[in-house]
């Protein structure tokens, strides 16, 4: 069991882990669901990004955020930034996004997060009924509702949610 498996059970999260089929390649998380009979799209995939406000010249971790994009599109730093209203702000390297998020590279789902973070959503990943991110683990698929994702954040994360163009 997993430790976001673990956040689910406890929370009573509305969600379903599905585990990616076992290949020799490494598949794309909407490729792996495919194989399972899925009809997932890349616009419904999350892709969950670590990201550091650099306030006064320092990285501030503790006000990391946790933008999430769909696999159809790029971040744009530019249009985070505007979103949020920081003027400078980084995707974390691959060691500080693991140590924020409590997840691997590939497997950082949208909830259950080690460090209170505020989450960031893309418009476009709102419109879709059910979305996939990461799983916890790189085999493992989180299988969740905008609506729940949002949910979760409010009520059982307690932090905040903005919603907004945050795609190139």
């Amino acid at each position: 069991m997993n430790k976001l498996q673990d956040f689910i059970e406890s929370n009573n999260v509305k969600c379903r882990l599905v585990q990616k089929p076992s290949t020799r390649e490494t598949l794309k998380a909407h490729e792996a669901l495919k194989l399972l009979g899925y009809t997932v799209v890349p616009e419904q995939m999350i892709k969950a990004l670590v990201c550091v406000p650099v306030l006064e010249g320092k990285y501030r971790t503790d006000k990391a955020l946790l933008a999430m994009v769909s696999g159809a599109h790029r971040l744009s730093i530019d249009n985070l930034q505007k979103t949020t209203g920081y003027e400078k702000i980084v995707v974390a390297d691959q060691n500080t996004a693991e140590k924020l998020s409590g997840y691997p590279r590939g497997g950082t789902p949208p909830i259950g997060h080690d460090t209170k973070m505020t989450i960031v959503i893309d418009e476009d990943l709102a419109k879709h009924s059910m979305l996939y991110g990461g799983g916890g683990t790189t085999e493992f698929v989180l299988e969740i509702t905008p609506l729940e994702i949002s949910r979760v954040i409010k009520e059982v994360e307690n932090t905040g949610v903005i919603i907004g163009q945050i795609h190139e």
